[in-house]
């Protein structure tokens, strides 16, 4: 997660933000208007001194277009706005030790970077510094990893600083972790299939309203085939059913009067008639 800073150049009325513009939240505790955007994902906090942060990108190019879109947003409410002094601030990175950690004996071993406050975080705080690259790792018994640094180069090399320290305090996972931890895989091994799976069918059709139109059927849980001439055929369950039993009805009132006597049939005829209301 890329965590950045950018400026645009003149004065911003909170005010006038919080009740003209949409996807925002006016913080007047804080000093601050917080404004949300979907594509790309991230959250902006604004301060009236047109400084700006953007959290919640997922790479830098993410983080400068939705950048952009917020300063734009902000001109479109008719403030002269300018998009000056973009930075990255911090990149956030997580990782996952195949092992428990045992958290208490480690921070009372690291004494000197490591901090435990059980009261305030269930975490260890491990700071580097100099002439390691400065970053802040938050460390968990079940041996999640935090990393906050100034760059993905940074993130790397304090994986590579913390892994040989903790090896030491490893420990096995109980069996609730251990099914915890399963489920967590299979939930995020089904998704990825899903996805692919979808991918790879709407890869070939080379339109976004079809690659839209195949998402959505899987949403619903449609069955989706694709034919030889890259079309898509959905056809849901419900309907389906549906037509069949419309179609069985329709064979059942479809007969030949060869099968019939022409006598009843005329006498069907004229009590239909008189059953008729005038």
């Amino acid at each position: 997660m890329w965590y950045a800073r950018f400026s645009v150049g003149c004065h911003l009325k909170l005010r006038d933000i919080a009740l003209q513009g949409s996807n925002v939240e006016y913080r007047r505790e804080n000093g601050m208007v917080t404004m949300k955007l979907r594509h790309p994902y991230t959250t902006a906090s604004i301060w009236s001194s047109g400084r700006i942060t953007c959290t919640g990108a997922t790479s830098e190019s993410m983080a400068k277009v939705a950048a952009r879109r917020y300063a734009r947003c902000l001109g479109k409410l008719g403030f002269p706005t300018r998009f000056l002094n973009f930075r990255i601030v911090n990149v956030l990175g997580t990782c996952s030790m195949p092992w428990a950690i045992k958290i208490v004996n480690f921070s009372e071993r690291h004494r000197e970077n490591a901090s435990y406050e059980p009261e305030l975080h269930p975490g260890v705080t491990y700071k580097m510094r100099d002439p390691d690259p400065k970053a802040t790792l938050k460390i968990f018994s079940t041996g999640s990893v935090t990393v906050t640094a100034a760059s993905v180069n940074h993130v790397e090399s304090a994986i590579q600083h913390i892994y040989p320290l903790v090896f030491d305090f490893r420990k096995q996972r109980s069996a609730e972790e251990l099914q915890h931890l399963r489920q967590k895989q299979r939930l995020q091994g089904g998704a990825s299939a899903a996805t692919s799976s979808v991918a790879s069918q709407a890869a070939h059709l080379g339109n976004p309203l079809k690659t839209a139109a195949l998402a959505n059927a899987r949403m619903v849980g449609a069955k989706v085939t694709t034919s030889t001439r890259n079309s898509i055929i959905v056809q849901q369950p419900q309907r389906i059913h549906m037509q069949q039993q419309h179609q069985q009805e329709q064979q059942q009132q479809q007969f030949s009067p060869s099968e019939f006597d022409v006598d009843d049939l005329i006498e069907e005829e004229e009590n239909n008639e008189l059953d008729m209301p005038f």
